[in-house]
């Protein structure tokens, strides 16, 4: 379903419910004569026009819900079949989605994005016990007790590096940064809820208000462009997201990773290969990391963090900018 129509008539039957409810009465049928039928994400497109095959690039295992029988479909987006519209299965849809599917507010638009995690969190502890999502509850408690060494200083200046645009086309970073100071963020890629909470965040609460300021904005992974341009589409952004294959930006900041041997395998198990994910073939990935840079790709704020459940709020983000005036 897209949230763009040909006619006046075709939005109003989407807006009225007319859409989901057909695709709410045949998923019924089918979760009720086939047990083997597992629910799927229905993913919200806005502004393309790509084939719906390649939408399952958007799933994200980790977040993976339980079979929800009997219940009534009523929403299109992050949310699984057969699964009503509450706050907590909203956490990581986009405001605009939310709106056009219930006619107000997305309540979580407003949250911080540990807000927005703690929700997905109290989510996943309110279903059955799982040991795969227990082994990422573990690295992350591990990660956040990691001692930093190694990051890049302030002052020093990162390598401009060739970095690919959604569409596999070569910039650099500082073509990306465009001769003006910018916001660099580090993320996982599209697989990773955490980093949809983030980014969407940034775009909803961030990109307006570092523009008024003159400071661009810029997220880069370590995905091949596909998952740059799923990331994109998805949450609608309006900043510029990047692919590093080979991480040489990440690896240039100090700020580059790999998941633990246990939490590879549960990666593995949830169908997360990321050697066919990345775009070199590693499993290496960069810690998130928000840096704010002058022209020149020149550090004057850094903050990483190594638990990848936790990421700069967008408040924190723009006070710095603030403070380092000279926009």
């Amino acid at each position: 379903m897209f949230d763009r129509f040909e006619t006046e008539d075709a939005r109003q039957a989407h807006l009225e419910g007319e859409i989901p409810r057909a695709i709410g009465q045949v998923a019924g049928e089918l979760l009720a004569t086939d047990p083997d039928i597992r629910p799927v994400d229905i993913v919200a497109v806005t502004r393309s026009e790509r084939p719906l095959d390649r939408l399952a690039e958007t799933a994200m295992p980790e977040m993976a819900l339980p079979t929800l029988r009997g219940a009534e479909f009523s929403i299109y987006g992050k949310v699984r079949l057969g699964a009503p519209v509450t706050l907590t299965n909203l956490g990581c849809l986009p405001a605009a989605c939310y709106e056009c599917a219930t006619k107000g507010p997305n309540p979580m638009a407003e949250l911080t994005i540990a807000n927005q995690v703690g929700v997905m969190h109290s989510r996943a502890a309110a279903e059955s016990p799982n040991e795969i999502m227990s082994v990422f509850t573990r690295e992350q408690e591990e990660l956040a007790g990691v001692i930093l060494e190694g990051v890049i200083s302030l002052g020093e200046t990162l390598r401009d590096v060739s970095l690919l645009d959604p569409h596999g086309a070569e910039t650099s970073l500082l073509d990306a940064l465009g001769g003006r100071r910018g916001v660099l963020v580090f993320y996982r890629g599209v697989w990773c809820p955490y980093c949809n909470i983030a980014l969407a965040s940034y775009q909803a609460e961030l990109v307006d208000e570092l523009e008024a300021r003159g400071v661009g904005m810029l997220a880069v992974s370590p995905q091949r462009p596909d998952g740059s341009l799923t990331m994109q589409e998805k949450h609608a952004l309006r900043f510029a997201v990047l692919s590093d294959l080979g991480n040489h930006l990440a690896r240039s900041a100090g700020v580059l990773t790999a998941p633990s041997a246990e939490a590879r395998t549960a990666q593995l198990e949830l169908g997360l290969d990321l050697e066919a994910v990345n775009g070199d073939g590693t499993i290496e990935l960069p810690m998130p990391t928000a840096v704010i840079l002058e022209p020149d790709a020149t550090v004057r704020w850094i903050d990483v963090h190594p638990d990848y459940s936790t990421r700069p709020e967008p408040v924190e983000i723009l006070a710095a900018v603030d403070a380092l005036g000279g926009h």
